[in-house]
């Protein structure tokens, strides 16, 4: 059995479904399944690539690039080595949303069976949405199965209704991140308090610079990132007078990651809209014992990843209020604290590729066999 990954870009390039992509690949191989990738390069007009990589020896392509748009790989390359490689793959799993990808499988027709995982509705982009819909369409229907991470992606999505009966529920599997020799040292006297992501809208950051209006001196908020937002952030934190109380810290390096996830009290993720479909940051915050606090964003999943009461609070979306009260409840009761933090432990173990790896595996040999 041969499985090729079609997606967009794959690490060193940094991003959310980039790593799912990897964990996936990674421990597909680990447990003896031949799995690929075919992407697109992020640097711009770089010659396409092909290369082995790992202990298994996998191959990842890199299609030529001509830059982005909409976020999506202008890499018309990637089409033609998909017509040379997709005969040697039983399965090709594609991961949406990737207009790039679809094209390449609309035009070359392979006749592998399509695994289509899901990992979010295309929320903003309406008018370009409106263009690629026919394309996205047609990919539906020629998947064999539609794959979401959580409830929400398979049963809150705008083409849920396109997806039945082919929809499943698979998680996201994460290895969890290994404690680093310390870079950074954090006050301990404080309540310290981590978030991390890309400065964009759907983040939600500006709403948990406006909960620290709400909190007192006792507390640090650290916000790991960079993006479009960092000089709005910056000068939010200026006019709200918390230069002492809230950091940008911008880019981090995973030592530093890790460092900050292991010395900090807690872990928030403040998003306000369902392009967060699942947080996989949660996850890696819970691998180091840490409670979470997140929102509740209605058709996502991310409440289903850190339980409120279980693993963290969970908080109205667009709440810098409830989000304050939340960071002031685990700061206050111990025990409360004591008992999520040990929840998170117990919450990352359902999200371990040994749990995750197997349940692709049945799925591909059921459509191997089928």
């Amino acid at each position: 059995m041969r499985i090729l990954h079609l997606g967009k870009f794959y690490p060193p390039t940094h991003g959310g479904v980039e790593r799912v992509i990897a964990e996936l690949v990674e421990g597909c191989n680990a447990a003896g399944l031949q799995t690929d990738v075919l992407c697109a390069s992020e640097t711009l007009r770089s010659q396409t690539s092909t290369h082995r990589i790992g202990e298994t020896h996998y191959t990842i392509t890199r299609a030529a690039s001509f830059g982005k748009l909409a976020r999506t790989a202008i890499a018309p390359m990637m089409i033609a080595r998909l017509r040379a490689l997709g005969s040697q793959y039983d399965i090709i799993h594609v991961h949406h949303p990737d207009p790039m990808a679809a094209l390449a499988l609309f035009l070359v027709r392979p006749k592998a069976k399509i695994v289509l995982q899901w990992h979010a509705d295309i929320v903003r982009q309406k008018r370009l949405l409106r263009f690629y819909a026919p394309l996205l369409r047609w990919l539906i229907r020629r998947a064999d199965v539609v794959v979401g991470a959580t409830r929400a992606h398979i049963e809150d999505s705008d083409y849920t209704p396109h997806f039945a009966p082919k929809g499943r529920v698979i998680p996201y599997s994460i290895a969890p991140l290994m404690p680093q020799e310390n870079c950074i040292e954090l006050d301990k006297s404080f309540f310290n308090v981590f978030a991390l992501g890309r400065l964009v809208y759907y983040k939600g950051f500006a709403y948990l610079i406006d909960a620290a209006n709400a909190l007192d001196e006792s507390f640090r908020i650290f916000i790991g990132g960079d993006g479009a937002l960092y000089r709005n952030l910056s000068e939010q934190i200026v006019r709200h007078n918390l230069q002492n109380r809230v950091f940008l810290l911008g880019a981090l390096s995973t030592q530093e990651i890790c460092n900050y996830f292991e010395q900090c009290d807690v872990f928030v993720l403040p998003s306000i809209e369902r392009t967060e479909m699942f947080g996989i940051v949660q996850l890696e915050a819970m691998g180091f014992g840490k409670p979470v606090v997140a929102t509740k964003i209605e058709r996502s999943g991310v409440h289903d990843v850190n339980l409120d009461m279980q693993s963290g609070l969970v908080v109205p979306a667009c709440d810098s209020q409830a989000l304050a009260n939340a960071l002031r409840t685990l700061k206050d009761d111990k025990a409360l604290y004591a008992k999520l933090a040990q929840g998170a432990k117990q919450r990352i173990r359902a999200f371990l590729p040994e749990q995750i790896i197997p349940q692709w595996h049945a799925l591909y040999r059921e459509l191997c066999e089928g």
